[in-house]
Order: structure tokens, then sequence, then C-alpha cells
């Protein structure tokens, strides 16, 4: 038997999912093992998810750590997870995905739409991380809460402020 042949008769290992494993990883802020997926994630990889890895993170994020009604637990994972916020939302396989026409949820949301809708939520501290390094004009973009009670709520206004709305073209790979 040649060796071609061999090798087709082989069992196939599955390939990982990375984007799925990432994603099991954002509610408890495991950094560590992000970062350690990151190499091997394939940009837009997490669309055959409801959430993208950006929006996720973008509404997980954000809370005051050391909010009283909080116990050590809670303030400890928030703070993980605001700074896997800011590990995810500056890393160089994900600025292109930000504001990206081919990289949305199921709410038909871009990642910089879904963190604009969470945003009012945000403490002053993420806040000011997310107008310094992702989109200082991002109070300029408007929601208009549009159907209260329907999973998509908003719509926006002044999007330009988010800057080019980019396309699977610009994703970075």
């Amino acid at each position: 038997m040649s060796q071609m042949s061999e090798m087709s008769q082989m069992p196939q290992t599955p390939q990982k999912d990375i984007a799925g494993e990432i994603l099991e990883n954002v509610y408890d802020g495991n950094i560590d093992v992000i970062r350690g997926l990151m190499e091997d994630y394939v940009p837009m990889e997490d669309m055959k998810y409801s959430h993208t890895i950006l929006a996720e993170i973008a509404h997980q994020a954000g809370s005051y750590v050391n909010n009283p009604h909080y116990d050590e637990n809670a303030k400890n994972r928030i703070q993980r997870q605001n700074e896997l916020f800011k590990y995810l939302w500056c890393h160089p396989k994900m600025i292109s995905l930000r504001h990206n026409q081919d990289y949305r949820d199921k709410y038909g949301y871009t990642a910089l739409e879904r963190l604009r809708s969470s945003y009012e939520y945000y403490c002053i501290e993420m806040k000011n991380f997310v107008k310094e390094h992702i989109c200082q004009d991002i109070e300029m973009v408007k929601t208009i809460t549009t159907h209260p009670w329907s999973r998509i709520r908003f719509d926006f206004e002044n999007t330009e402020h988010f800057g080019k709305l980019l396309t699977k073209s610009d994703v970075v790979m």
C-alpha cells in the first residue's frame, strides 16, 4: 500500500475550534487562556456564533470593579473582564473587525455598534479607555431606541464617528 493511501485511511483529528474556546472563556475573563488561543485565532471564524468575540466582551465588560454590591469573586471577575476587553479590542487581529460590514452579531450590529449600545453602562475608567484607544468620538454616535422590547433595540445616528466601515477584504489575517 502506498504511503499516500495509508495517510488517507488514518483517522482525521478534528480541527480545534479556537473561536469557540475563546468565547467559552470570555465571561470568566480567562485572559491567560485567551492569550494562548489568539495566536491560532483566524479572524471572522467566530461569525458562526450568535455573538462575535468583540460583541461578547463588549457586553460583558465595562462594570465598575469596586461596586460595593459585588462580592470579591464578582470584583475579581469584572477586573479580568475589563482587562480582557482592553486586550481583545486592541489586538492586531481584531482591529479591522471593530467596524466591519461583514463582522456582525445575530442582531446585525458591528462590534462598535454593540459596544456603543452597552457604553452608557460602562464605568468612567472603561469609557476613558474606549475614547483613548478605540473610538475617541464614540459619544457622538447617538443610540436611538427604536424597538424597546425587541432583540434589535437600537438604531444609530452619526456612525461616521466610528470611522470607515470596513469589509472582509480589509481584514488582517
